[in-house]
């Protein structure tokens, strides 16, 4: 019999497999003195709108893949269980999301720790920490050059960082929790509804097999 503890371990794998590739940063070695080219590793603003047809195509395909994976592993008896899956699938979805949030709250809150942390010892610190992640070479010696100059690790860098965004990231872990709960909650409803049924079907198949006895004893008595 599928247990809590294999629904949840297998949930976390199919959320895992289906989790879309998060975004990299560009690596490009130099930084046009004119109009600056498009990073191709960066999403264009049309991919971001809520409408936008790829990306709905993208996110249905991909949510519909982790639906099928529950399926595949919890396999429903009835509509209820259907639903359960449903539930499971959105529940999971909004978990990762939150986890992609987490992710670009901290990267975006690592510039701006750097930012901090080089002001008053480097020049222009906020331009080239900026030109620094647009690819620029030269911004990115200068930075590195003032980190060990002034002695500045990356654990200080994400120490201020989770500073920084101390309260989007406990809202973020709240919510994440929060989501979770629901999750294992469900799970634990999944088994429940099914022992109850195990049992109730064990007493009925017993109670026709002693019924069965009594009417063969009843016979053979007459």
């Amino acid at each position: 019999m599928t247990t809590y503890s294999d629904n949840t371990k297998t949930l976390e794998q199919a959320s895992d497999q289906q989790t879309p590739p998060k975004p990299s940063r560009s690596q490009s070695s130099t930084l046009s003195t004119s109009k600056p080219s498009k990073d191709p590793n960066l999403p264009t603003l049309q991919s971001l709108l809520p409408f936008s047809p790829s990306r709905v195509a993208d996110e249905t395909q991909d949510r519909e893949a982790l639906r099928h994976a529950l399926i595949e592993h919890l396999k429903p008896t009835n509509i209820i269980e259907e639903r359960a899956i449903d539930i499971l699938t959105g529940l999971s979805w909004e978990l990762d999301a939150l986890e992609r949030c987490r992710m670009v709250a901290l990267e975006f809150a690592r510039r701006d720790a750097l930012v901090e942390l080089l002001v008053g010892r480097l020049h222009e610190a906020h331009a080239t920490v900026h030109a620094m992640y647009k690819g620029d070479q030269a911004a990115y010696d200068q930075v590195e050059n003032a980190l060990q100059r002034f002695g500045i690790s990356s654990e200080a860098i994400e120490a201020q960082a989770r500073l920084l965004s101390l309260d989007t990231l406990d809202r973020l872990n709240r919510l994440a929790a929060q989501t979770q709960i629901r999750i294992d909650l469900l799970l634990r409803q999944i088994e429940r509804r099914r022992s109850i049924l195990m049992v109730g079907r064990h007493s009925a198949m017993k109670a026709s097999q002693t019924s069965a006895k009594f009417i063969d004893s009843g016979e053979e008595a007459a």
